[in-house]
């Protein structure tokens, strides 16, 4: 058995309405990290309490807000 790894859709930008084939996610990424975020573990979670204690003395903390909020909305994450 075949399996596809292309899906058609129809696009429309309002003027004109017009069929697209694309390659499916999975195929491209097969984990993507926004649609399914990584489990997290103690080991995980003590070692992202190291990483924000370190980051919060090497900068401000309203820099590093600020820098994180600006890789979450490049990363689609509101």
């Amino acid at each position: 058995m075949m399996r596809l790894v292309f899906l058609p859709f129809l696009f429309s930008n309002g003027d004109t309405t017009r069929f697209v084939v694309s390659p499916l996610r999975t195929w491209i990424q097969p984990l993507c990290q926004t649609c399914i975020p990584a489990r997290q573990t103690v080991k995980t979670k003590i070692n992202l309490k190291e990483f924000i204690d370190d980051y919060n003395t090497k900068f401000t903390i309203g820099n590093a807000k600020t820098a994180v909020k600006i890789k979450l909305y490049q990363n689609g994450i509101n």
